[in-house]
């Protein structure tokens, strides 16, 4: 059976972050999302399971990164364990959890996840990102390239056709990284 927002039952664990560099900070659990610190925003890669891990996330980013709003969620696919968290129950109606973020979005991947097949038809629920566009912050990737100053997505494929690991340029700083979640 499907638990809150369509994904299968998962034990809720509180968000212990891990700091992986200077305003960079690793959630793990069901899957290992990030928040990365930008000069006025945070930038959230991938997003938790389910509603009980993106609330302990969330909380955790306000201690963390105090005073600056999440603005932007970069995804590496559409599977439910890396979007779970992307929407949220408000008076009976699915909306985006980050309500004032743009969620960028590969649009190969998202047409793969509308309209999924047998074969991967179980890893997608549309209830995580479909409400998404309809509220109009879904920003869609066509290609690999920057996707803002310091972010850059590539596609990789593998987990799924249109996977795409994110990286992180440090500007110069000696700490670039990689993210590439499954």
């Amino acid at each position: 059976t499907r638990g809150a927002l369509g994904h299968p039952g998962v034990a809720a664990a509180a968000a212990q972050p891990q700091k992986m560099a200077e305003g960079v900070w690793l959630f793990p659990g069901g899957n290992q999302s990030m928040a990365v610190e930008l000069r006025d925003a945070v930038i959230v890669l991938d997003a938790p399971t389910d509603e009980a891990q993106s609330i302990a996330e969330i909380d955790s980013i306000k201690k963390l990164i105090p005073q600056k709003p999440i603005k932007y969620v970069v995804n590496t696919h559409l599977h439910f364990d890396h979007v779970g968290g992307f929407t949220a129950r408000e008076n009976g109606r699915l909306v985006p959890r980050f309500p004032n973020a743009t969620y960028m979005i590969r649009r190969a991947e998202w047409e793969d996840a509308t309209h999924p097949h047998e074969r991967n038809r179980a890893s997608y629920f549309e209830e995580n990102y479909v409400p998404l566009e309809e509220a109009g912050r879904v920003d869609f990737m066509e290609a690999d390239g920057e996707v803002m100053p310091g972010v850059r997505v590539r596609r990789t494929g593998g987990h799924t056709q249109w996977h795409q690991i994110v990286y992180l340029e440090s500007g110069g700083r000696g700490q670039d990284s990689v993210e590439s979640i499954d």
